[in-house]
């Protein structure tokens, strides 16, 4: 047998939606109100009422704010250009660290050290970056070494070549940086 065939509903908030339920309710209201019970009814009755009548300017209100958005597509190219430019630049001055850097190594691949880690290609920092967020995670292994030795490690076993690099660096960077 079973017990659960029929489950009890439970009666929703009144939603008005015609202006003789309106009316209806404006005199259910008065009516709660001169008796003095059931506050809570009141409250609901109140609010959906209020619904009723607000409704129209939130609407109006939405469909203005709507009609005076404007996109001027030349400001966002503009925009769109200065930001490709500052990429480009970044681009740039990384190389030229590289090559600083391959220069005083005698072109033999330079090794990683922790304090000149922004000089080394995006998917190097990307995959040093990765490794010290995993040091941070207490449920890795990694976290139990401590933080100097970790350097210690890094900076005497990671060269240039370690990584593979990454062939769309500019889009890495602009959601990098």
């Amino acid at each position: 047998m079973n017990i659960f065939s029929v489950l009890p509903q439970k009666d929703g908030d009144p939603i008005i939606e015609t202006g003789n339920q309106l009316r209806n309710s404006k005199k259910k209201l008065k009516r709660l109100k001169e008796k003095n019970n059931n506050p809570e009814e009141i409250k609901k009755l109140t609010i959906s009422i209020n619904e009723y009548i607000n409704k129209d300017k939130f609407i109006k209100s939405i469909k203005k704010k709507e009609l005076t958005v404007n996109f001027d597509e030349d400001e966002f190219l503009n925009n769109e250009v200065r930001k490709m430019t500052i990429i480009k630049n970044k681009l740039l001055r990384e190389k030229e660290n590289n090559k600083k850097i391959w220069i005083k190594n005698k072109n033999k691949p330079p090794k990683w050290k922790y304090k000149h880690n922004m000089s080394y290609p995006i998917s190097f920092r990307i995959t040093i970056v990765t490794i010290f967020c995993t040091h941070n995670r207490e449920e890795s292994l990694l976290s139990m070494v401590p933080k100097d030795i970790l350097i210690y490690i890094l900076e005497n076993n990671i060269s240039w070549f370690s990584f593979p690099s990454v062939p769309n660096e500019e889009i890495i960077l602009r959601n990098y940086t």
